[in-house]
């Protein structure tokens, strides 16, 4: 009997240290949005399921690669990860308002595409480019105005349309046994964690236990590398991009997509960051009609008390968002449409 016990105890021990591995690996505490995700941060299920009971119940972004031909669409978008929240993103908005669908192109070589003919070929009208406030410098600086792009196919999207269940829940192989994750878990229990955490001095999120704390990716922070001579040089290629959609008869609108930092910096309590001033350099362009600096538009609806703005758990605007932009968008689309 006593052997039998060791025998058993013998063969229990990789039983428990299994069991150990998985209490530590595997909790159900979600780790919900990109900055849960990247932070280890439990926001847990409830938050993203209130949000996602008030998505539209149907959808009129269409993406290019599953309706290449089908008929000739009026509305492109070209885009970053802000343009692929598909049924609560902006371009759903825009074609329920306009009754029309979005056609997104996950192609960001907007440009070679003009030169190519593309949009000629769509009989095309209005198009939106969006970029993140985080690249949208890099990305005009880099322009090539004579490129001419292939239109048969379309770039690696910069941003995946990954379909993830409504409330991002974790799967079991992915809490216990992937390997980025563990190394997240264990960088974030040391202090190396990319996603920055502030208390705000307003409740700005519906989360029962963390409206007022404010959660962004680090690279928010990296505004500071861009010097003023880069940002005039952007802002030039930026009105030298609206002039050559112009000259093809295509009303363009270029939205920034301002960093969640840089939105909510103003309302932080002691705020130990410096100010990103990046967007003040195209104010001028605020008023123009085919510019949309969302830094302006959002940050005037959360002084106004509007909740989840954003997401808490993400760096990415919630519906409430992308519903505020696709308004903005359209009024300056029916602007221009009159002039």
């Amino acid at each position: 009997m006593k052997k039998f016990l060791l025998l058993s105890l013998v063969f229990a021990l990789p039983l428990y240290g299994l069991f150990a591995y998985c209490y530590i690996f595997f909790q159900f505490n979600y780790m919900t949005g990109d900055l849960g995700r990247i932070g280890e941060i439990p926001f847990g299920r409830e938050y993203g399921r209130a949000l996602v009971n008030n998505y539209l119940s149907d959808n009129y972004t269409v993406n290019y690669t599953e309706d290449k031909n089908a008929r000739n669409y009026t509305i492109f978008s070209f885009g970053d990860s802000f343009s692929g929240a598909e049924i609560a993103g902006y371009q759903n908005y825009i074609g329920h308002i306009l009754g029309d669908s979005v056609l997104n192109v996950r192609n960001n070589d907007a440009v070679g595409l003009l030169n190519a003919g593309f949009f000629d070929a769509k009989k095309t009208k209005f198009v939106v480019i969006q970029r993140g406030e985080r690249k949208f410098i890099s990305a005009l600086l880099h322009l090539d105005f004579d490129k001419i792009a292939s239109t048969e196919g379309e770039a690696p999207p910069e941003n995946s349309f990954k379909k993830r269940p409504i409330a991002d829940e974790d799967t079991i192989g992915y809490r216990a046994f992937h390997f980025g994750r563990i190394s997240t878990w264990v960088k974030s229990k040391i202090g190396r964690t990319a996603v920055k955490e502030a208390k705000l001095g307003i409740n700005a999120f519906s989360h029962k236990e963390r409206g007022n704390q404010l959660y962004f990716y680090k690279e928010d922070l990296d505004f500071t590398r861009y010097q003023p001579h880069e940002i005039e040089r952007a802002k030039a290629n930026l009105i030298r991009l609206h002039e050559k959609f112009v000259e093809k008869g295509i009303c363009l609108i270029y939205v920034v997509a301002a960093d969640k930092y840089d939105v909510y910096s103003e309302f932080i309590v002691n705020n130990p960051y410096p100010e990103n001033h990046t967007l003040d350099y195209f104010s001028d362009l605020s008023q123009e009609n085919w510019f949309v600096n969302t830094k302006d538009l959002l940050q005037h609806k959360v002084r106004e008390g509007c909740l989840d703005v954003y997401k808490i758990n993400d760096t990415h605007w919630s519906y409430i968002g992308h519903q505020l932009v696709a308004e903005e968008i359209v009024r300056k689309k029916i602007i221009i449409h009159d002039l």
